[in-house]
């Protein structure tokens, strides 16, 4: 009768033990699926808070440039606005050239070349026809006008600001800095 308690023992014994490594398996498992998912919570975070730099960048800059374009419209504020000689020979409001300049690099940031390279084209060219929607995308910016037939306007600032600063053809074409007096790389 013993020998029947103590095989019964270790059946019950060696069940438990059983029941135990399933739990530890289940455990590892768990802590492993735990892990890969906190490695992917830690590399968001990293995407994130680059981002979030970013965003701080803009953000800073767009407050600025709309101080500055308050101050444009205040009487009190208002002064005559300082010139700045262009690569191109012309003069333009630092302010406007400032202005243009942070929206050509909006356009880099966010991705959109071709936009910046269909208004440089247009620049040269005042036959240039815009290809798909840059026409529109060019015009939510305020860069260009189109008329009904689909032409594109340039205000001349503008056209100098951005002759100025585009530099190459193609594919291979680059923002500089506007201004004469600034030696590129």
């Amino acid at each position: 009768m013993f020998g029947k308690i103590k095989k019964y023992g270790e059946e019950l014994i060696a069940d438990v033990i059983g029941k135990f490594e399933d739990l530890v398996s289940k455990l590892e498992s768990g802590i492993a699926d735990c892990q890969a998912e906190q490695d992917g919570i830690a590399i968001r975070v990293e995407e994130l808070v680059l981002r979030d730099t970013n965003l701080r960048g803009a953000v800073s800059r767009g407050q600025t440039m709309a101080q500055k374009l308050r101050d444009l419209t205040d009487p009190d504020v208002r002064e005559e606005p300082a010139l700045v000689t262009l690569r191109n020979g012309s003069e333009e409001a630092v302010v406007l050239v400032n202005t243009i300049m942070f929206v050509i690099r909006g356009l880099f940031d966010n991705g959109k070349f071709m936009i910046f390279y269909e208004l440089v084209e247009t620049c040269r060219d005042k036959n240039h026809k815009l290809f798909g929607d840059s026409g529109k995308q060019l015009e939510e910016l305020q860069l260009i006008n189109l008329t009904e037939d689909g032409t594109a306007q340039v205000h001349q600032s503008i056209r100098n600001i951005v002759l100025s600063c585009a530099e190459g053809e193609g594919m291979g074409l680059s923002v500089i800095d506007p201004r004469a007096d600034v030696t590129p790389f």
